[in-house]
């Protein structure tokens, strides 16, 4: 085939496949394997429950679960070790919902002898283009498919606050990107958005006092898993639930709820991590890795109320609300900024020192999609000053700080991490001598966005990431008794970062 061939091969019909009919005739038909190729040699493991059941019940177990996780579980379990000999076990991996599921012209063939060799001869790698372009648009159908059957649950049968309004509750709120609603005009009546997520769906409900199950729904959206809908159970069997019910769910038993820990993204929720009464924490639910996070919907006390916001399939706001007696003002910055502020990659640790104060620049509304991106070059308590050998930044615009180090260690960034470009500013730090960095000061616009800084070490000497203008500078305070480690700032695509704020420890 030639080269143009294979390139258009992406736009053509994936149900009409020339020659599928001849491939299939090509794969080999070897007798099915013997199932006395293995032979067990010695006692089952103590606690294998699944050696005391029928082949026919582990092997029905098994066609429910993807192949590499059958596969793996022969390293668990003597009792799937056959499942790889069983011709039936392989068949189901030519089901719709299966590996090999795009091969439809065979799932009525009962003249197969060998279905382990079939899948084996149905690989990506052997597949012709027609077939692999078959199989990618499948895919996209199968993701699909388990978007559109995501079905949306009624609130509850009783009144969603029971009388109570929104009012009477202090809200913490998280939502993913939501634009700026653009105007129509009168050639776009109905003006669509390119980034972020939209809001077309909202409810309101009171957690049951004797709580006693979360349930959690998830969807996937390409490579991306999302929350899709709560369900609260409570001890009596009431059930109150938001949004969409899916066939990927998570359990969990909980007396008490004290909120979440959420990771967010652009397009909606990504992951929860429950906060159970008393203080505990239970194991993420969905994706959090690479991901927005946020300690925002911990409340002071006991969480009383939740409202939710959904798009078409998924969660895209979540809010606590805890009653106002709870509420406490006089938190103090530090602890505000850790817990409340939307961290990437990852919530710094406590140990880190930082305070409103500190962030300079662009104004953070703790109720946006703001995230605050950080870096700790100094390590964990300053372990890698020494090892700090200098800083780079592009001579053009702002997009990224990066620290360098002697050799052998890898560079850290704190913004876009974009290649190397051929024009840097460079300046030189001599941490093996002591030298660290001893203040940063900024100058912002009057928009309040970040212009340039300068850094000056312990050394007496300065670095100017661009000309000092006339603007009055800002020095970023930390705390006396710590020393500078990490910086923090928020980002955007097309400005590049928009403040700075430094983290210290105590020396």
């Amino acid at each position: 085939m030639s080269p143009k061939q294979q390139r258009l091969h992406p736009k053509a019909n994936p149900y009409e496949v020339v020659d599928i009919d001849d491939f299939l005739k090509d794969i080999q038909r070897s007798p099915p394997g013997s199932k006395s190729i293995y032979t067990s040699t010695s006692s089952s493991p103590t606690g294998d429950c699944f050696v005391r059941l029928p082949f026919e019940i582990y092997n029905e177990i098994a066609s429910y679960l993807p192949t590499a996780d059958v596969l793996g579980l022969r390293l668990v379990s003597r009792a799937f070790v056959p499942i790889y000999w069983s011709q039936a076990f392989w068949r189901t991996r030519f089901w719709p919902n299966s590996d090999r599921g795009f091969l439809f012209e065979i799932w009525h063939q009962h003249d197969m002898e060998d279905w382990r060799a079939l899948y084996r001869r149905t690989s990506n790698s052997r597949l012709p283009p027609g077939l692999q372009n078959r199989q990618r648009v499948w895919k996209l159908g199968l993701a699909l498919r388990n978007i559109l059957d995501a079905k949306w649950m009624n609130t509850s049968s009783v009144s969603c606050l029971e009388g109570r309004t929104q009012a009477d509750f202090n809200w913490k709120r998280v939502s993913g990107k939501f634009p700026e609603k653009p105007r129509p005009t009168s050639l776009n009546k109905y003006p669509m958005f390119h980034d972020g997520c939209q809001e077309f769906k909202k409810g309101h409900v009171l957690i049951p006092h004797d709580l006693a199950q979360i349930v959690v729904y998830l969807v996937r959206d390409g490579d991306a898993r999302y929350i899709s809908g709560l369900k609260f159970i409570s001890a009596g069997e009431q059930k109150i639930c938001l949004g969409y019910c899916t066939d990927e769910l998570v359990v969990v038993d909980t007396p008490a709820l004290r909120g979440f820990t959420v990771a967010v993204g652009s397009k909606g929720i990504r992951g929860l991590r429950i906060m159970a009464i008393p203080e505990s924490l239970k194991k993420w639910i969905g994706s959090h890795d690479r991901c927005p996070q946020t300690k925002r919907l911990i409340t002071d006390g006991p969480l009383i109320a939740l409202e939710a916001g959904f798009d078409g399939f998924k969660l895209v706001s979540l809010a606590a609300g805890e009653e106002r007696t709870f509420h406490n003002s006089s938190i103090d910055c530090n602890k505000s900024l850790h817990n409340h502020a939307l961290w990437y990659p990852k919530i710094p640790n406590r140990e880190l020192c930082l305070s409103d104060m500190c962030l300079t620049g662009q104004n953070l509304a703790l109720d946006e999609y703001q995230p605050l991106c950080w870096v700790r070059f100094g390590g964990l308590r300053g372990d890698r000053l020494r090892s700090l050998r200098g800083i780079t930044i592009p001579s053009c615009g702002l997009p990224w700080i990066r620290f360098h180090y002697a050799q052998g260690s890898s560079p850290v960034t704190l913004g876009r991490g974009r290649p190397e470009p051929k024009q840097v500013s460079r300046f030189s730090i001599n941490g093996p001598s002591g030298e660290i960095i001893e203040n940063i000061e900024i100058q912002v616009t009057e928009e309040g966005m970040l212009k340039s800084f300068k850094i000056s070490t312990n050394h007496g000497r300065e670095f100017l990431s661009s000309k000092w203008g006339e603007e009055p500078p800002i020095r970023l305070a930390y705390p006396p008794g710590t020393i500078i480690t990490g910086i923090f700032g928020s980002y955007d695509y097309r400005f590049g970062l928009m403040s700075l704020g430094l983290m210290s420890v105590k020396i």
